[in-house]
């Protein structure tokens, strides 16, 4: 029997695309395990939207521009979803969001720092290093998973970990990469910065 469970999450040129990929990985680790997942966002790169068709994530679009963030469009979602599962990732859902929806369903909250005060959550994941020391205040019940043991790694980047490969003594090569966005073109800047001349 299949369960329930809604991601919330956005990507944009300016807050790049971390929340959404994190989200997809989550989703189809759900698919695989018999839930039946799906995807809310304000998200419009064709490039995402068409990562999500792939992994069979039917995705509702968010109004960007909607007063309430999608919190309406959400929480009808979990009240016709008795008991299921909402994700929210992102630095925009404020603690009164986070109470909408957890009125009508059980909410998981995907964080990388402790920017509120508290949590209206009953499962709080932060995978970053160091998240073990930080001090998160839950809804009563709630619990954390903290620290990279928990990480949500794509199954494509676990599958490279199982690649043998030889490292070079003197690296020739560079991986250059700010993320799913650079409105700044910064990596433009640290291209010129590698090419340039070097004392070494």
């Amino acid at each position: 029997m299949s369960w329930p469970v809604a991601f919330r999450a956005d990507a944009d040129e300016r807050i790049g695309a971390g929340h959404f990929m994190r989200c997809l990985t989550l989703a189809r680790a759900c698919r695989e395990r018999d839930g039946d997942p799906m995807l809310f966002t304000t998200a419009a790169a064709p490039g995402l939207l068409q990562r999500a068709s792939d992994a069979g994530i039917p995705v509702t679009r968010v109004d960007p521009g909607a007063p309430d963030s999608g919190v309406r469009q959400l929480a009808e979602w979990a009240s016709a979803h008795r008991d299921a599962w909402v994700v929210l990732d992102g630095y925009g859902f404020s603690g009164s969001f986070q109470l909408a929806v957890a009125g009508a369903a059980r909410l998981m909250v995907i964080d990388d720092y402790v920017r509120l005060p508290r949590y209206n959550a009953s499962l709080l994941l932060d995978q970053n290093f160091g998240a073990e020391d930080r001090l998160y205040r839950l809804s009563p019940g709630g619990s954390t998973l903290l620290g990279p043991t928990y990480a949500l790694v794509a199954p494509e980047f676990a599958a490279a970990r199982e690649e043998s490969r030889v490292e070079p003594v003197v690296a020739t090569r560079a991986l250059v990469t700010l993320g799913a966005a650079d409105p700044g073109n910064l990596a433009a800047l640290v291209i010129r910065a590698l090419a340039g001349p070097s004392d070494r």
